[in-house]
């Protein structure tokens, strides 16, 4: 009796074991499907603007495992609807901040909403680049929270924030900021990672010297 109800136990330990298992790769599953690429994809779809051939690379790109190629797929397909998108981040990339301001600042209020998140982005890029730490935190705070759903820029984004607010003096929340970076983008660029944690081993000797 006790060897029976010993192997009944060892088959429910292995049934919950396979079942958390089984959730586990659910779970994993709803969260990519969930991921603001596979939202953005959805969107287009149902938009119709793009032929099938575009969805198709469109698909093709946004599936890569590398966060550059999935950001840069969806900035492509945004120029693609919005013909005047591109001379907008062109201003960012080439740092004219005036530019910039000037075609990017009316996007970050559009209602697509992953058009709003991907302007604010290349304009807090261009704000951050000319350290207008003030404007650039707005904009990454809406990334870091109201858009956050919209966004593929998700990790430099949280690491911008800890910039901005290192820039402001805010030290206690850039702290914070960098260490949610470095707890939760474990594949981040091994620059960023070592930029974010030498700002938490700066800002600390900083408040230890004024104790």
């Amino acid at each position: 009796l006790l060897a029976r109800a010993e192997n009944q136990m060892n088959r429910q330990r292995t049934l919950f074991v396979i079942l958390g298992l089984v959730w586990s790769l659910v779970a994993i599953g709803l969260a990519t499907a969930d991921s603001p690429a596979e939202r953005f994809l959805q969107q287009v779809k149902a938009g119709g603007k793009l032929d099938a051939a575009q969805i198709a690379s469109l698909e093709q790109e946004l599936a890569s495992s590398e966060a550059a190629t999935v950001e840069a797929a969806v900035t492509s397909a945004l120029f693609r609807l919005y013909p005047d998108y591109e001379a907008a981040v062109r201003a960012s990339d080439d740092d004219d901040l005036q530019q910039a301001r000037q075609l990017l600042g009316g996007l970050t209020g559009s209602e697509d909403r992953f058009l709003a998140a991907d302007a604010s982005f290349y304009l807090a890029r261009t704000l951050m680049n000319h350290e207008r730490f003030e404007d650039a935190k707005q904009l990454l705070d809406a990334l870091n929270g109201p858009l956050v759903d919209f966004s593929t820029h998700r990790t430099i984004a949280q690491y911008y924030q800890g910039l901005a607010q290192a820039g402001l003096l805010q030290n206690d929340e850039a702290v914070k900021s960098f260490m949610e970076f470095l707890q939760f983008n474990a594949e981040a660029p091994e620059r960023l990672r070592v930029s974010a944690w030498r700002q938490v081993q700066q800002i600390q000797a900083i408040k230890k010297g004024q104790m």
